[in-house]
């Protein structure tokens, strides 16, 4: 028998195929998954793209922020970016550890979490302090 992930993506993809956006959301979720036996990430952006949502946006991102070969941090931005924009505060937080991870100076994770740590966010406070200054 295939693995659940597997066998999801076989049943929902006509679905998402034929422009049900919760079924393209799902098997383009299944397909950004470097975890799952289904990781594809050119057919994850191609599912999830079209989708636009705040949500398909996050998912875009931490794949392409995610270490591996298909690691883009340059198009991870762009989606958390765009994730911000359409009202996902939780992708501020997540461009920041990604900037974090990749050595930015402090100013610029700073600036990043800036309206968390405005509004006293504790997990923004504890990420801009583990910045060296």
């Amino acid at each position: 028998m295939a693995p659940r992930p597997v066998l999801v993506a076989s049943a929902l993809t006509p679905l998402a195929d034929g422009g049900n956006a919760r079924a393209a959301l799902l098997v383009g979720r299944l397909h950004a998954d470097p975890k799952s036996p289904v990781y594809d990430p050119v057919r994850a952006k191609a599912y999830l793209d079209p989708i636009g949502s705040a949500n398909a946006q996050l998912l875009l991102a931490e794949m392409y922020a995610a270490n591996g070969p298909d690691q883009d941090v340059v198009e991870a931005e762009i989606y958390y970016r765009q994730a911000m924009a359409s009202g996902e505060e939780f992708a501020r937080y997540r461009l920041a550890v990604m900037f974090v991870r990749q050595g930015a100076s402090r100013s610029k994770v700073q600036q990043t979490l800036q309206p968390m740590l405005d509004a006293g966010d504790e997990r923004a406070v504890n990420l801009l302090a583990l910045v060296p200054e």
